[in-house]
């Protein structure tokens, strides 16, 4: 089971993961675009990642945007898919 800490971590990566793809998890919330329940889905899974130095890894070398989600992630299906469907913020 991970930490809080973990949690955090593994939280943030997905918020700056999602906001440089366009697809701030919050605001798609918010706006009635993506479930919570969905978002808390993405979240859990982060959360059990094994590498989220890969994933700190990825986003530092990309400071700005992301066009796609890295083949790694736990969440690239879902992420992929929101890409494609959803309005870029």
């Amino acid at each position: 089971m991970a930490d809080a800490d973990d949690s955090t971590e593994t939280a943030e990566l997905l918020a700056e993961l999602t906001h440089k793809l366009g697809l701030p998890l919050p605001q798609l919330v918010g706006r009635g675009l993506l479930p919570e329940n969905v978002a808390e889905r993405m979240a859990e899974n982060c959360t059990a990642c094994a590498n989220p130095a890969k994933c700190r890894a990825f986003l530092a070398e990309r400071p700005d945007k992301v066009e796609k989600p890295p083949a790694f992630c736990v969440n690239a299906r879902l992420l992929t898919f929101l890409c494609k469907t959803l309005p870029k913020a």
